[in-house]
């Protein structure tokens, strides 16, 4: 997917310039995947603070795996993330 946009994106055009040069991430972790739709309306504030050190955790992973490729590369593969959609 990402290949194709950059295939159809007219990089002499400015937004067209701006999608042929877009690089991909995705902070997530196995945990917060996991979380039921149901967690979307809890407004508890120890559900909150859980969740903003789970991000923190997943960013701080991500950074260590992926720091180098930022600006430089997509770290995930569209295609694959969205197969069987």
């Amino acid at each position: 997917m990402q290949e194709l946009l950059r295939q159809v994106a007219d990089p002499g055009h400015c937004e067209g310039a701006v999608w042929a040069k877009m690089r991909i991430h995705r902070i997530a972790s196995e945990e917060m995947t996991q979380l039921s739709s149901s967690s979307k309306v809890l407004a508890e504030w120890e559900f909150f603070c859980r969740l903003r050190e789970k991000g923190r955790r997943a960013a701080e992973a991500f950074l260590d795996a992926h720091g180098a490729d930022l600006g430089v590369r997509s770290t995930i593969d569209l295609d694959e993330l969205l197969e069987g959609i």
